[in-house]
């Protein structure tokens, strides 16, 4: 693994920064309260007049949704399962094209039981992964007229739970793959996230931050030469961008006097190069020797963080 992140769910955490494509793979442990508490979070994002929410879950799951949630309940894995899935499935999907609503799909698979489950893991992996694709896809033609932007992902959100004690390593590593953001729920209702699995590293900004601000505060000074090289990654933009860009992420105000030598260190390194803007502003761009330097420093902090962590 790659990274991870530590947050509090006591103080609240809301995933309220998530675009339609993604998929939240969440593992959790028996006390299923904290879990539940996520599928409310999400299911209140998505109001019943313009969205479908598809609930499946075994029969000894104590969430209870709305009587407006879709409800599929089990008691083993096996084919008839899968089938009726896929039927609600495709009423949701009709239902997505013809209506122009949002789908939210919400699988709490619980513990795999392999004395009793029929199905073989790599059937259920080729289900996942259909699905999964499914929300990847392009927004239907009717969404495309009613957005002039373009067509826009498919309106669809996929949450898939598990209770990983049972899980065999090999499967485990197969779902992770699948899955964009990837959530663990501990005992102590604290949260490890793991950003860094799949391809795909979008930050999920939490309602509150577990670290101080001033903890914060230093974490961005330590580590501010790669923080300019990922922001001039994602655009060319101004000094001045560059300190909003990281009160927005970070939750701290930089003085100019922090930033504006470390811009210059890198221009004078060759990893950045500098072009007049409006007035007297400069736009800083990566150079080819930064695009190279911000590759290997990613990797590098996200190897680093990840040996501290088993370290702790």
């Amino acid at each position: 693994m790659k990274g991870t992140i530590s947050y509090n769910l006591n103080e609240n955490i809301l995933f309220d920064n998530f675009e339609f494509g993604n998929s939240f793979l969440l593992f959790y442990q028996e006390d299923t309260k904290t879990i539940h508490s996520v599928y409310d979070k999400f299911i209140q994002q998505f109001p019943q007049d313009k969205s479908i929410v598809l609930y499946v879950a075994r029969n000894n799951n104590s969430f209870k949704p709305d009587s407006g949630i879709r409800n599929l309940s089990f008691n083993l894995l096996d084919d008839s399962l899968f089938h009726k899935i896929q039927k609600e499935l495709n009423k949701c999907y009709k239902e997505v094209e013809e209506k122009g609503k949002s789908l939210l799909l919400i699988f709490d698979w619980g513990s795999w039981m392999k004395e009793y489950d029929n199905i073989p893991q790599e059937i259920f992996l080729s289900f996942l992964r259909n699905i999964l694709k499914k929300g990847q896809g392009v927004s239907p033609p009717g969404w495309k007229r009613r957005y002039k932007t373009g067509q826009k992902k498919y309106p669809m959100l996929i949450l898939n739970s598990f209770m990983p004690d049972k899980l065999e390593t090999e499967f485990l590593n197969e779902i992770m793959s699948l899955h964009k953001r990837i959530y663990l729920f501990q005992k102590n209702d604290s949260l490890l996230s793991f950003p860094g699995i799949s391809p795909y590293q979008e930050t999920i900004f939490p309602q509150k931050h577990a670290l101080p601000p001033e903890l914060l505060e230093k974490l961005v000074k330590d580590n501010l030469e790669t923080l300019c090289l990922v922001f001039l990654e994602k655009n060319n933009q101004s000094g001045y961008n560059i300190l909003k860009n990281i009160a927005n992420h970070f939750h701290c105000i930089l003085s100019q006097g922090t930033l504006y030598p470390v811009l210059y260190s890198l221009e004078k390194q060759g990893k950045i190069m500098a072009s007049n803007g409006k007035g007297r502003e400069k736009i800083y761009a990566l150079s080819q020797k930064g695009k190279e330097e911000v590759k290997n420093k990613k990797q590098q902090l996200l190897q680093g963080f990840q040996h501290l962590a088993s370290f702790f």
